[in-house]
């Protein structure tokens, strides 16, 4: 009779835990596969369903619509729109499931410690028991390959623990690696309508200049001292400058729509971008110490770790396997692999952070030439179109003069947008980075 009971109390604990994980662990060369309890991630499931019609459009409801335009712009500045962008919006939203989906993943793997741990504790009681005589070898060797075949093993105990710990750790660098990238597209969407903003003002001051010049030219014409093919090249100098003024505002209203778009806002919705093209204020570089940052906090670094510490524990869990089995022999090439990866990983980081370091210190030379120019080239003009005023040059000389200015004026609006974003771009690096790591 107790061995009866025994062994039903046995059963009991074996049935209620032995269900945990469906397979053994496999190692994979892009990326490591333990068994383990299914987590859906719902950001990257795609939601199907019935088309919805709605009543029918006419031309003029199209019209009316495409031409309403807001009366009141909205104000924005570039952390006003960081700020929607990253608390509302498809990407923020994105960021969000994604955190919660790693949140979801870390307790799995939780549960899952636990689950394997009771059942392995259920094993070594009836292992006890079986060494008592209470319950047969057969039965404890059944139960040993159920659980096995459930994943209820050591070594998924060991990675699951693992797993755990990594997904609980790497939740919040995830979600700042999310945040980065988001911030970093949403800059370059503003810093792109503030670029196509600063070029259409550089195309407006050529064609005020290329019609001061046609003025000018037709004055000295009807005194006798210039010919008529002067007057004509002024004229297409002034044809030239408003066909690229219309260029560069089309281009604008692109860039507007763009960002309208990336905000949520309707495609023509009136905003007033209320910082400016701007050199923005940056510490010095401190290369080591960006180095030094990179190598502590960024997420690849990490996971190159991590992968190493999983597959040392697949590859010690074949130590009964022959050496030259083909099981053996993958999960060390795996283990080898992952080991290279390691030790490349901080060579690259550093290597990358150095490169935008150096990157940084050209666009700020850039910046600089690109401003001792453009002061050249107005200087320039402004001595050439006096010695043109008093026919001392040629209509030529000047309109080349004038194209120099036009040339320095957008070269220094590209500089300082060029300058900004990379200021932006190694501060990244130096932090976890703008990528997730799977979990």
């Amino acid at each position: 009779m107790k061995r009866e009971i025994c062994f039903t109390l046995i059963m009991v604990l074996l049935m209620g835990t032995a269900c945990v994980y469906g397979g053994e662990a496999s190692p994979g060369s892009a990326e490591i596969q333990t068994t383990g309890a299914s987590v859906t991630d719902t950001s990257g499931a795609a939601a199907t369903g019935p088309a919805i019609t709605g009543p029918a459009i006419t031309e003029e409801d199209a019209a009316a619509s495409a031409s309403v335009i807001s009366a009141k712009p909205i104000p924005l500045s570039m952390k006003e729109a960081v700020k929607i962008m990253q608390t509302t919006g498809a990407r923020a939203q994105t960021a969000e499931l994604n955190k919660k989906s790693d949140i979801a993943l870390a307790e799995g793997y939780s549960e899952a410690v636990t689950k394997i741990g009771k059942v392995l504790d259920g094993l070594d009681l009836l292992d006890k028991y079986k060494d008592l005589g209470y319950v047969s070898p057969a039965t404890v060797m059944e139960k040993s390959v159920e659980a096995q075949e459930n994943g209820a093993t050591t070594v998924n105990k060991k990675v699951m623990r693992l797993r755990r710990d990594f997904a609980k750790g790497q939740i919040d660098s995830n979600y700042k690696a999310e945040m980065n990238q988001i911030e970093y597209e949403t800059l370059k969407v503003y810093y792109g309508v503030l670029l196509a903003a600063d070029n259409l003002k550089t195309e407006e001051d050529n064609l005020k200049t290329q019609q001061d010049i046609l003025k000018n030219t037709k004055a000295q014409y009807e005194a006798g001292m210039l010919a008529k093919k002067d007057v004509l090249s002024a004229e297409s100098g002034v044809t030239s400058a408003k066909s690229s003024m219309q260029s560069a505002q089309t281009k604008l209203e692109y860039a507007r729509m763009s960002f309208n778009y990336l905000l949520g806002y309707s495609a023509t919705q009136a905003v007033n971008f209320t910082d400016k093209l701007e050199v923005v204020s940056a510490a010095a570089i401190d290369t080591e110490a960006a180095v030094s940052s990179a190598l502590n906090r960024r997420n690849e670094i990490k996971g190159t770790d991590f992968a190493v510490q999983v597959h040392k524990i697949l590859l010690e869990d074949l130590t009964s396997y022959p050496r030259s089995s083909s099981t053996y022999m993958k999960q060390q090439i795996a283990l080898l692999s992952a080991e290279k990866t390691k030790k490349d990983a901080p060579v690259l980081i550093e290597i990358e952070v150095r490169n935008k370091a150096a990157e940084l210190e050209d666009k700020t030379s850039a910046l600089k030439a690109a401003r001792a120019m453009q002061d050249y080239a107005q200087e320039g003009y402004r001595l050439i179109n006096i010695s043109y005023q008093a026919g001392m040059t040629t209509l030529a000389e000047l309109q080349q003069a004038q194209l120099n200015v036009y040339k320095a004026g957008l070269a220094v609006s590209k500089a300082i947008s060029d300058y900004d974003l990379a200021v932006y771009d190694f501060h990244y690096a130096a932090d976890v980075g703008t990528g997730r790591l799977p979990l």
